[in-house]
């Protein structure tokens, strides 16, 4: 019998954290339970507020962990035989958790991605499509189409493989499934626009390369000339954005130099 344990990690609570929750209370296969799991403290009414709203819905703590670690956390909590992952300001359509009963009643993958859609100024629109045919080389420079909302994995195996890295801020995804693809370990892409993922405003965005550093140092001697060259630019463009003016121009002759050893292969 399949049972779905919702894993969702948070910061704090806020509107779009009930929306959230919503998409997972209208399923029409309904979850075994639904966890969500708190960077900090929440006000005990909040938590009563919370509690009201679904039976099988349950409450957890980290200390200021960050997103990986929570959700690692939620999953070492989880009773279910598979964990479905959410982000707290993602939807999924109503019929999500059934279309992926359906895939696991007939073959039994171990993992299932699920194609998405976008939602950006509050318009929705088709995001990342990624492909069966995936391979891990694909992810070093590049996400197709996998975030912390379109994971549903049997929880056997994401204790084998050690879950998300608990080091990655940022990049945990994409680490995540080149293990899947590293090991061979049967997946399955439903080629249905279930999971709603929002685009924040680059206002709104953190500009924190350290997941990215790290994902970058922990690939690094897989990866090409060509994608080590495109990940330290999108690190530096990031870096840029949120530097003084004498930092800026460090972080510039820095790039440089490493663009010309790229360009000349010394």
């Amino acid at each position: 019998m399949i049972k779905f344990s919702v894993v969702i990690p948070s910061c704090k609570i806020n509107k779009l954290l009930f929306k959230t929750l919503s998409s997972v209370f209208k399923q029409t296969t309904k979850p075994y339970e639904i966890i969500i799991i708190f960077s900090n403290k929440i006000s005990e009414d909040q938590n009563n507020l919370l509690l009201k709203k679904n039976k099988n819905l349950k409450i957890f703590f980290s200390n200021n962990g960050n997103v990986s670690q929570n959700r690692n956390y939620g999953a070492s909590k989880a009773k279910g035989n598979y964990l479905a992952f959410l982000d707290d300001d993602d939807l999924w359509s109503k019929n999500y958790l059934k279309y992926i009963e359906k895939i696991l009643n007939k073959n039994k993958s171990k993992l299932i991605i699920t194609w998405l859609n976008k939602i950006k100024n509050q318009k929705v629109s088709k995001f990342k499509k990624i492909s069966q045919k995936v391979k891990s080389e694909d992810l070093f420079n590049f996400n197709p189409g996998i975030i912390g909302s379109n994971i549903i994995v049997e929880k056997k195996i994401f204790k084998k493989i050690g879950g998300f890295d608990k080091k990655l801020t940022s990049s945990e995804d994409k680490d995540f499934f080149i293990k899947f693809l590293d090991k061979r370990i049967k997946f399955n892409i439903l080629k249905k626009r279930l999971v709603y993922h929002r685009q924040k405003n680059q206002k709104q965005l953190s500009y924190d390369t350290t997941g990215k550093q790290l994902f970058l140092k922990k690939y690094k001697y897989r990866m090409s000339k060509k994608d080590i060259y495109i990940n330290e630019r999108r690190i530096f463009l990031l870096k840029l954005k949120n530097s003084s003016n004498l930092r800026k121009i460090i972080y510039f002759f820095i790039f440089l130099y490493k663009l010309i050893i790229y360009k000349t292969g010394y």
